[in-house]
């Protein structure tokens, strides 16, 4: 609806006679970006900069906490899987996956 709404005004704006540089405002953009802004929110009223969250979003900027040997590590499995399952079908891949502790398969995992 809020799209729809957008568009609308969208609309407005592009039939006025402001020229071509209104018709780079979008407001069907500016309300969608509204409503993430206010969606963002998660509505307990609290501060969360007093709850000792994390806002800046640099928890991201740190790294991956896994190595390359565990991605290597992850493709190999992986791979072992997509082959189990060309060559037998899911009948072999379900023992696997049924019961992991017992798995030939998974047991090579570290």
């Amino acid at each position: 609806m809020a799209a729809g709404g957008g568009h609308g005004i969208g609309e407005m704006f592009a039939k006025a006679e402001w020229g071509a540089a209104m018709s780079l405002v979008h407001a069907n953009e500016f309300i969608a970006l509204g409503g993430m802004v206010i969606g963002c929110d998660d509505g307990d009223g609290t501060d969360d900069r007093a709850q000792g969250r994390d806002l800046t979003g640099i928890g991201t900027l740190k790294g991956a906490p896994f190595s390359k040997a565990d991605y290597e590590e992850l493709f190999k499995c992986m791979y072992e899987l997509f082959q189990l399952g060309r060559r037998g079908g899911m009948i072999a891949l379900e023992e696997h996956v049924m019961n992991p502790e017992a798995s030939s398969l998974f047991c090579q995992i570290s």
